[in-house]
């Protein structure tokens, strides 16, 4: 069979990675063996794209300078007919289905998903089942016109499956709910590796019983007023190193240009006391994601600000505290854990929300661990049920 996979970013981004993987794992599973077409939503170079099989062909459209051809196409195809004119066009009639993949493409985060829609009547028109796959979706509601339009839009597609129960929620109240199925991240599903090659400073802090920490500069966006989130985050890098009395390990997951946590963590690492740094250690090896949760897996404990980075550290059964800045952490919290203490809103971290409840989280975490070890096998298996549906009513 043959499966298109369209919206995933960049393999620097290691959630993204994982998220490509973790979706050929489960649908491989489920389908045997599969052709996949990686359909990213703009270019990017051989690097970025990352991963490659000789069942898995990448088809990123061109890069479209201002004026040029690819520019004009596109600009007609978008205006006059509401479509796109993408590489993975081609190969919609050999497709049995277009998977929407990327986690959180559907929201305002990053602007109006317009181009995501524009796929969905390219699709839609082709017959070929469309599915948008263990995404969180919303809210649109600081919008309304919006939001009553892409209703309309979700409506159309075959079938959504919603990675937490708060999506759901939401999708419910605006009237989205028939095509709805309640799955997990494909992410927790991704099998981790053992690197071949593991830093021996790493290890002896892996052996020591290491909290890792992930801070990521998408934050400064989300906290609202004047401050700078690099100066909070070393405040709150000082105030975890005198709750917790065990080393600390700077984790990044995502290393894009712009977007770069370890760039960003090396910044944060210098504003805090001489004797303290010597606490932590930054990883600075661009592990792959399925070494990345290897080692992640190997924590006492994690503190994360990438949604992804805190999936490896929860299907790892690794008490975990998520730094939410959406509805995705809230709804993921609160559907493993059953409540969402264990989660430090963006809004509040500069008020030493995070030291807070990293003290409270560090008295419980036997009790964290037992919760997550009894928990997460029945939840992981929700990531393959997403294919599951497909497969039922689709294929």
């Amino acid at each position: 069979m043959k499966f298109i996979l369209y919206g995933n970013s960049s393999s620097m981004n290691r959630g993204c990675e994982a998220i490509l993987e973790s979706t050929i794992d489960i649908m491989d599973k489920v389908f045997g063996e599969s052709e996949y077409l990686n359909a990213p939503p703009r270019y990017f170079s051989p690097e970025e794209l990352g991963y490659y099989g000789v069942r898995i062909k990448h088809l990123p459209p061109p890069i479209r300078t201002r004026f040029s051809l690819a520019w004009f196409k596109y600009q007609i195809y978008r205006v006059f007919f509401q479509t796109t004119v993408d590489p993975f066009c081609h190969y919609l009639p050999e497709a049995k289905a277009l998977l929407a993949i990327g986690g959180d493409n559907y929201s305002l985060d990053y602007g109006k998903p317009r181009r995501y829609l524009e796929v969905h009547n390219r699709v839609l028109k082709s017959g070929v089942p469309l599915v948008i796959w263990g995404a969180s979706i919303g809210p649109f509601s600081k919008d309304p016109d919006y939001e009553k339009y892409i209703t309309g839009e979700l409506r159309k597609v075959n079938l959504i499956c919603a990675r937490e129960s708060e999506t759901v929620d939401y999708l419910k109240s605006i009237g989205v709910e028939e095509n709805v199925r309640l799955v997990a991240d494909p992410a927790f599903a991704l099998s981790p590796v053992k690197p071949e090659t593991i830093d021996a400073n790493l290890s002896d802090r892996l052996e020591e019983g290491a909290i890792g920490l992930n801070f990521s500069p998408i934050i400064q966006r989300y906290m609202g007023g004047e401050s700078d989130w690099m100066t909070v985050a070393s405040r709150c890098l000082d105030e975890l190193l005198d709750v917790v009395d065990c080393p600390l390990i700077l984790i990044p997951h995502v290393i894009q240009p712009g977007n770069d946590d370890r760039e960003f963590m090396k910044k944060v690492l210098t504003l805090i006391k001489p004797e303290k740094q010597q606490k932590v250690m930054l990883i600075d090896t661009p592990y792959r994601c399925r070494e990345m949760k290897w080692i992640i897996s190997q924590l006492k404990a994690f503190i994360g600000a990438r949604t992804h980075a805190t999936i490896a550290a929860l299907s790892s059964c690794v008490p975990t505290i998520s730094i939410g800045y959406s509805m995705k952490a809230r709804g993921i919290n609160q559907d493993i854990y059953g409540h969402q203490k264990w989660l430090v809103p963006s809004t509040e971290i500069k008020d030493s929300g995070l030291a807070k409840v990293a003290q409270a989280f560090m008295s419980d975490l036997e009790g964290t661990k037992a919760q997550l070890t009894q928990t997460m096998p029945s939840y992981r298996e929700g990531a393959y049920r997403a294919a599951e549906y497909i497969k039922e009513i689709y294929v």
